[in-house]
C-alpha cells in the first residue's frame, strides 16, 4: 500500500524539497497546503500528512494536525520539543532539515501503524 501524500508547509521551496523527495521514494502526492482551510479541501485525498508545526497563521498543528489525525496518518515537521503532545494520535515528529532517510522512515513507521504493525526500527 503506498501513501498518497498531503504536504502541509507554507514555506515553497520546503514544501517543492519535500514534494521531490516524496516522489523520488515513489510515493503520490495528493496536495500541498498552507494554511487550514487548503488543507480541510485536501485532506480527503490523502492517507498520510506531513504537518508543520508553524504555519504562517501560527502555530497551527494542532487545530490541523487533530482532525486528521483519526482519518490520515499524521507525521509532524519541526522541532520535536515545541510539538510535546499537541496532536494526540500523530505518528511522529520529523526534525528539520528532512532527509530522504527521515522521510523513507517515517513513511514506514506511518503504513505499518496504519496497518495496525508497528515496527519501532522505522518509527520517525
Amino acid at each position: 500500500m503506498k501513501g498518497r501524500i498531503l504536504i502541509i508547509e507554507d514555506e515553497p521551496l520546503l514544501a517543492f524539497h519535500l514534494e521531490d523527495l516524496v516522489h523520488k521514494l515513489s510515493y503520490r502526492v495528493s496536495g500541498i497546503a498552507n494554511d487550514l482551510a487548503s488543507t480541510l479541501c485536501l485532506a480527503s485525498y490523502a492517507n498520510i500528512a506531513f504537518v508543520n508545526v508553524h504555519l504562517a497563521e501560527g502555530r497551527t498543528s494542532p487545530r490541523i494536525g487533530q482532525p486528521l489525525a483519526y482519518d490520515v496518518g499524521v507525521a509532524v515537521t519541526g522541532d520535536e520539543t515545541s510539538v510535546k503532545d499537541s496532536v494526540s494520535g500523530r505518528f511522529g515528529v520529523i526534525s528539520k532539515p528532512v532527509s530522504p532517510e527521515k522521510i523513507t522512515g517515517a513513511l514506514k513507521y506511518v503504513l505499518q501503524c496504519r496497518l495496525g504493525r508497528p515496527s519501532i526500527h522505522s518509527k520517525a
